[in-house]
């Protein structure tokens, strides 16, 4: 897109070559003159901050050369700032509570210079010669030694540099400023951190040139004059700002930047060259509103005005379907609704423990509610364990945004790598598009305010912008990015600040994600986040370790189950158990442990056996397998057998697991009016999957040996919802368990279950499995779990699971080394602690804007690779799921660019990698073109472009295998193939 100018370009003459200079050639800069001299005042002008360089026009031709001066763009940031603090009051007051001893004026005044100071390093020569055109018209200009080398100046850690040559150590403060900007110092230190990187101290050590250089140095207080004339001077701070306060003023500078810097919002306005022309410039933009427009556009300027009522109308306002009166379950869930969340500023905290099927998305979004009508927070965010977890939860809370907006748009935002993919999202965006044209095509000005939508803004789509959205849910991945050393983390902390954070699922981490979670929990606390913890089986050990993360008291030993644990700021922690237990609904669930001889195909003969007899009397049955390849060995056993059954795993293309996913949900998902589509007899064979936040319900399931909590959410798919007189029989759920006999077990011998879950823990499972033959839910989430995780080493001995001592000592030494060395890698990927100066020593690029590799960051091991798969055709090869062959956008088509992508994401499969990546190889000549596209577009995403043959098959000289819309993936390293370090047999998972 061209930048638009309001005036013709001033003329520049021609570029100069850039070469380096000596320190010594510096000093003498500016003493060699040549033209007509200027002042400082009217040098400043000269300079720019931006240019349309980058700029082409439809045929790819650079329009005339144009600039928006240096302290105009200052200016436009600095509006966008006190604009921003204006209209968002609820923005102002967190700042105000995390500095409780600072003037509140004297904040607000900081945060609009600190946000307008954040370029004061573009003033630096070696920045202005980056561009040669610029350099020209402004300190070319004044003399004629050589151009300093500009290439990788930094001009962030330039603006630091500035303020601590004028105010820092043995130089003293500078004369000609106001001494006020001494306090702002640690502000400014990170508020030129904008582009992403905060700098530790040692990187922006004083420069001399800033006090003597003869033509940069007088620049210096001329700029920052102009400043404290349009936005008033800086008032004094108390010394030692709180970390909290600096992360949120990093966060909030960066984002102020990115509105500033959009030249549609304040187009290039070459034609100001004085104080006198800015002061108009300001003028004409403050009287447009032009940064409250563009904040309201993106979305980050947004009205609540959730129903009122009692506790019982609100909920059926949030949630019943048009012409129901849904109420609080009677008991626990009445009761959470209940509490006092969300009435007081500050951090506060709630833990929901609560079965399968209780409610606790409808609590926590209650409670979240709770806090928005109490003005204590100003959005939401939901973070889940998964992309498919997340997109089963959008529709509802799509429906909840439009109960609670206000008077103005609510922006909507979904946060995961393939969301442009996912149909739901798709079309709340496609609205979004026709509302933002209809709107522009019909404006009244009669009539100002159009009535309200749920909308999802442009501007919030790139990942480290979509937090920033008042209301979103996505992946953790997403929000755990904010605990980490990534560029812009601290933008992700910033949009989750003043939110409700939700995290459902607390317990399914492993050690890596969990000491990422922590960290993550410390920031939010620190930083006044409301966070709402939701889980079935949470370990009451791990439960203290979480609260204690937040910065909340120690809670007390309560063992009752379903609970909520409230606690406010660092008071004391309420237990909430469910107030009326004897009414509560419980289940018995028949638990059958299924033991097998042998080797892996013995135990898929068992499985079968033990399914054909439940299935035969009708009923729709599932088999849970912990690996993909047992899946598929399962489901092709039962069709051998005539048993007509359903596969469903990780290893299928988007669109054929799309498709497979919406079949399964109208077959075994919440009943409908008289449920045409569910079967009266079928099996559903399954990975992890469908283990959580999928509501799919069978009568009878069979599992492969697992963790006992994860038995338990597998349990909670049975009997799920009330189907009287339609359960073929199967009037009580039943669990069968399928695991090895005695001696396989003695040996700790679990098959490819190794790979998934470690054996100690499977071993204590088999036990609890055989020990406890009827399950009582919701009691036996607290007692099973506790008994599988509360008790140690001491009391799990060899002799008490039945297993060889020595085996179990290697086990577990195994085991522990393993999650040592998740730990520590996860505690170098972390961001500084919430009791030190944030700063990142060495920032990564996160990659969450390509897609799926976000796990590569926020997911231990990256032990995965992906491919597009292609068909052949007479025309060419066509990716599964399309009906043509692709061709190559151009660069400007965003459409067509966004089409190939979803063609491209929706034939993309994973599948399981250990060991170096797939090596590098040239795709078939016919696809040679668009995979030397992908690649240089998307950098990060090294997935590979098979092209399959008639039969499904396909050779790559890492690996081999096959195809099939039933099957899905197999695949297997060929015999070329190095071996992983860690002896992990692929074509078995």
């Amino acid at each position: 897109m061209l930048s638009r100018a309001t005036a013709p370009p001033p003329t520049a003459p021609s570029a100069m070559t850039a070469s380096g200079s000596s320190n010594s050639r510096l000093r003498t800069l500016g003493r060699k003159r040549k033209g007509k001299q200027m002042s400082p005042e009217q040098l400043l002008y000269r300079l720019w901050a931006k240019t349309n360089e980058r700029d082409r026009d439809d045929d790819g031709n650079p329009p005339p050369w144009t600039r928006h001066p240096l302290p105009l763009h200052l200016l436009d940031v600095g509006l966008v700032a006190e604009t921003w603090l204006r209209e968002d009051p609820h923005l102002f007051r967190r700042f105000c509570a995390l500095w409780p001893e600072a003037d509140p004026e004297a904040i607000r005044r900081a945060l609009v210079l600190i946000a307008a100071a954040h370029d004061v390093g573009k003033l630096y020569p070696a920045f202005q010669a980056k561009s040669p055109q610029g350099w020209a018209y402004g300190y070319g200009t004044t003399w004629s030694d050589p151009v300093p080398n500009g290439a990788s100046f930094d001009h962030g850690a330039g603006t630091y540099r500035i303020f601590r040559t004028l105010f820092g150590g043995r130089y003293g403060a500078a004369s000609g400023v106001d001494r006020n900007w001494k306090t702002l110092l640690p502000l400014l230190r990170v508020g030129a951190g904008h582009h992403g990187t905060l700098y530790p101290e040692n990187d922006t050590l004083p420069d001399p040139s800033v006090r003597t250089h003869p033509l940069f140095a007088p620049l210096v207080p001329v700029l920052l004059a102009e400043l404290v004339h349009h936005f008033g001077p800086p008032l004094p701070l108390p010394p030692e700002p709180p970390h909290a306060f600096l992360l949120l003023t990093a966060g909030f500078v960066s984002v102020a930047d990115w509105f500033g810097s959009n030249a549609d919002s304040f187009p290039l306005s070459p034609d100001v060259t004085d104080r006198a022309g800015a002061e108009a410039y300001l003028a004409r933009h403050r009287e447009a509103r032009t940064a409250e427009t563009a904040l309201r556009e993106a979305g980050l300027i947004a009205g609540f005005r959730p129903p009122e009522g009692t506790v019982e109308e609100l909920f059926a306002a949030l949630f019943s379907p048009d012409g129901e009166q849904w109420r609080p379950r009677p008991g626990f869930q009445a009761a959470a609704c209940a509490i006092p969340f969300g009435r007081n500023e500050g951090p506060e905290i709630a833990v929901v423990e609560a079965p399968m099927g209780l409610g606790k998305t409808e609590i926590a979004l209650f409670l979240a509610t709770q806090a928005l009508r109490h003005g204590t927070a100003a959005g939401l965010y939901a973070a889940l364990p998964t992309q498919a977890t997340a997109n089963a939860l959008f529709a509802r809370v799509e429906r909840y945004a439009g109960r609670i907006r206000g008077e103005t748009d609510l922006a909507l935002a979904l946060a995961h790598g393939a969301k442009h993919y996912f149909r739901d999202y798709r079309a709340l965006r496609e609205r979004t598009r026709r509302t933002v044209f209809d709107r522009a095509r019909r404006a009244d000005p009669r009539d100002p305010t159009p009535p309200s939508e749920v909308v999802a803004p442009s501007w919030v789509q790139p990942s480290k912008r979509a937090l920033l959205a008042p209301l979103g849910l996505g992946t953790i991945d997403q929000a755990l990015l904010g605990a980490m050393g990534v560029r812009h983390g601290f933008v992700r902390l910033f949009g989750l600040a003043r939110k409700v954070v939700v995290l459902d699922e607390v317990h399914a981490y492993d050690v890596y994600m969990g000491v990422l979670l922590e960290h993550l929990l410390a920031w939010l606390g620190a930083l006044g986040a409301k966070v709402i913890l939701l889980s079935a089986t949470l370990p009451a050990g791990l439960r203290r370790r979480l609260l204690a993360a937040y910065g909340a008291a120690a809670p007390p030993e309560a063992d009752a189950y379903p609970q909520l644990l409230h606690a406010v700021g660092d008071a004391p922690v309420t237990v909430l158990p469910d107030p009326a237990p004897e009414t509560a609904r419980r289940t018995n669930v028949r638990v059958e442990p299924i033991e097998a001889a042998g080797e892996a195909d013995d135990r898929t003969a068992a499985g079968v056996a033990w399914v054909r007899e439940k299935v035969l009397q009708g009923g729709c049955v599932a088999w849970i397998r912990n690996t993909v390849r047992e899946a598929q060995a399962a489901f092709e056993a039962l069709r051998a057998e005539g048993i007509e059954a359903d596969l469903l795993h990780a290893r299928f293309t988007r669109h054929d697991r799309n498709a497979k996913e919406e079949t399964l949900l109208e077959r075994f998902g919440p009943p409908a009016p008289d449920n045409p589509r569910r079967p009266a007899a079928r099996v559903v064979v399954a990975t992890q999957v469908i283990e959580q936040s999928v509501d799919v319900d069978f009568d009878a399931m069979l599992s492969d040996l697992a963790p006992v909590d994860l038995l338990l959410q597998r349990a909670g798919r049975l009997h799920r919802h009330d189907r009287p007189g339609r359960r073929h029989g199967h009037d009580a759920p039943v669990l069968g368990v399928l695991m090895p006999d005695a001696e396989a077990r003695r040996r700790l011998d679990f098959g490819t279950s190794v790979y998934v879950y470690d054996a100690d823990t499977l071993a204590r499972s088999a036990v609890l499995v055989r020990e406890n033959p009827v399950w009582t839910l919701p009691d036996a989430c607290r007692t099973l779990v506790a008994a599988l995780y509360d008790r140690g080493e001491d009391h799990w001995t060899a002799g008490r699971l039945g297993v060889d001592p020595e085996r179990l000592s290697t086990a577990r030494e195994r085991f522990k080394k393993r999650r040592g060395e998740m730990e520590r890698t996860a505690r170098q990927a972390l961001f500084t602690a919430p009791d030190q100066f944030p700063v990142m020593r060495s920032p990564r690029n996160d990659r969450s804007d390509a897609g799926e590799h976000v796990a590569l960051t926020t997911r231990y091991g990256a032990h995965s690779a992906a491919a597009v798969l292609f068909r052949p055709t007479p025309n060419g090869p066509v990716p599964l799921g399309s009906t043509s062959p692709l061709a190559v956008p151009a660069e400007d088509d965003w459409q067509a660019r966004l089409a190939v992508e979803e063609a491209l994401a929706l034939a993309s499969v994973s599948f399981p990698w250990y060991g170096p990546r797939p090596a590098e190889a040239d795709p078939p000549e016919a696809l040679a073109g668009l995979y030397r596209w992908w690649r240089e577009t998307h950098p990060y995403d090294d997935r590979l472009f098979l092209l399959l043959e008639a039969d499904g098959t396909f050779r790559h000289p890492s690996l081999e295998g096959a195809y099939d819309t039933t099957l899905g993936l197999t695949v297997a390293r060929t015999k070329d193939t190095p071996p992983a370090a860690e002896d992990v047999p692929l074509e078995d998972l």
